[in-house]
């Protein structure tokens, strides 16, 4: 809110300053010896457009000293726009020592004169908790009079307060109708967000239509966050036709201007080789952009780019360095992948009680693999105290969800028998369901089925059909029964 509460400041004294001169201009413009003349006698109002001259030209340190001091003897007089502008520079410390107590005096001055920005800055001190308790309800009240002002800023920030029940009792109509009296007057942030509003059916009827149009006008202002979703419904196919090449298009432009999760979609397009020709070493450059301000997502991906050692040579501290990242912001794909990493020893010491705690971790967001891998522990009791009840518990509920490695994990427990009663028919139910996705442990389950003859007829053939699958995802102990079974010998 800073960025643009700065850009609205600078817009008003520039108003402020062409009032304040036609006051005292003839039919020749003024000069600033006659505006330091009338400022010393004491007009406010020259006063107001010195201090908006020395402010806005900022050219050193003196001058923006000079702002300060003319902006003081307005704002003594009562000049509202003074007091506005005076609580700006105290608020951010500019040509004086920053002071939030200040800044909320002035401020309030400004703002109890009627001054609608003013009581837009109010609102937002009392909504971030800047100089003052944080109050919601203050908030609102300060920026629902800016708003009735028509202050577009206030107008998007009261929409933001309804939506969100803060202040004021929730209220998606309401937040939309103040969102639309903002994006009427240009403003991208309420645009967006009545694009998401249409996307999503909040407090409107769904219309990807009508989510395109807000996205595209806000898109044309340079709004990141529009141009991101226009990328994702075209890499989506939402509401149109999906088209990876216009997808990447429109990330690119979000993502040029530093928006993260654009950087991050970005790379996984140039990982996967959607849309454009696959280039690890570009996904890479993205995932780091949007790493480095702090995006869990791509923290993981790439960490999973130097486990693989696609671009990069594997790697697996670095690996385990960025999954560790986007875990500890709580990242279920991190948690789980960091918890393999344990497991399997990967760039870390063995340590399956590290391993479990991890998949807990994801587990508890109701992470389907997390809970898939959880209940494996507790099945084997690998890090845990073995306990069949939980395994059944956490592997059927990550089984329901359709995680390829609950499926598998509790087809494994009705092969065995351990916790439920054997049962060869509903493991290899499990198991296809499993396989279906390649899931690799699966392929090979359902390998060692028909050797076994477990459910099925004893065939060879199918067996080596379902551990060469299993080989080609990975699985180098089903390459070595594959080749067993088609009598290759080892050289």
């Amino acid at each position: 809110m800073t960025s643009s509460l700065f850009k609205q400041k600078l817009t008003y004294k520039v108003m402020a300053m062409g009032v304040a001169l036609g006051i005292c201009v003839s039919a020749q413009a003024t000069s600033l010896i006659t505006t330091e003349t009338l400022a010393d006698r004491g007009y406010a109002a020259a006063q107001l457009s010195l201090g908006i001259k020395y402010d806005v030209s900022g050219a050193s340190a003196q001058d923006i000293a000079k702002a300060v001091y003319w902006y003081t003897k307005a704002a003594n007089q009562g000049n509202v726009s003074a007091q506005n502008n005076l609580a700006y520079m105290y608020e951010t410390g500019t040509g004086v020592e920053q002071d939030s107590v200040k800044a909320m005096y002035w401020y309030k001055k400004s703002a109890q004169q009627g001054n609608a920005l003013a009581q837009k800055n109010l609102g937002t001190l009392y909504a971030t908790g800047r100089g003052v308790t944080a109050d919601d309800n203050q908030a609102a009240l300060w920026y629902q009079r800016a708003a009735e002002q028509g202050e577009a800023s206030a107008q998007y920030n009261i929409a933001i307060l309804y939506q969100q029940g803060r202040g004021v009792e929730q209220d998606i109509s309401k937040a939309v109708e103040w969102y639309q009296k903002a994006a009427a007057q240009g403003d991208r942030r309420s645009q967006t967000r009545l694009g998401i509003l249409y996307y999503n059916g909040l407090g409107v009827v769904r219309d990807y239509n009508k989510a395109y149009e807000w996205y595209r006008k806000a898109a044309a202002q340079e709004e990141s966050s529009a141009q991101y979703n226009i990328g994702l419904m075209y890499d989506l196919g939402t509401g149109f036709q999906q088209d990876y090449a216009e997808a990447i298009k429109w990330y690119k432009k979000s993502a040029e201007q530093g928006y993260d999760s654009a950087q991050n979609n970005l790379g996984v397009m140039y990982e996967a080789g959607t849309g454009t020709q696959q280039n690890y070493a570009q996904a890479l450059q993205w995932y780091k952009k949007a790493a480095d301000q702090g995006h869990a997502n791509a923290q993981n991906n790439i960490g999973q780019l130097y486990q693989k050692g696609l671009g990069v040579t594997q790697d697996y501290k670095q690996a385990v360095y960025w999954m560790r990242k986007a875990a500890a912001q709580g990242n279920v794909l991190g948690q789980n992948n960091l918890g393999y990493m344990y497991e399997r020893g990967f760039g870390v010491e063995q340590d399956y009680a590290q391993s479990a705690l991890w998949y807990k971790k994801a587990a508890e967001q109701g992470n389907a693999i997390g809970q898939g891998s959880l209940g494996w522990a507790y099945y084997s009791g690998l890090g845990v105290t073995q306990d069949y009840a939980q395994a059944l518990s956490l592997l059927e509920q990550s089984a329901q969800k359709g995680a390829a490695v609950g499926q598998n994990n509790l087809a494994i427990m009705y092969l065995e028998g351990n916790g439920v009663p054997q049962d060869y028919a509903k493991a290899l139910e499990l198991l296809q369901k499993s396989a279906a996705q390649n899931y690799a442990n699966a392929q090979r389950n359902i390998g060692i089925m028909y050797v076994k003859g477990q459910k099925v007829a004893q065939d060879l053939e199918q067996a080596k059909r379902w551990f060469s699958q299993a080989c080609d995802n990975g699985s180098s102990s089903s390459c070595q029964s594959y080749k067993a079974l088609n009598g290759d010998k080892q050289e």
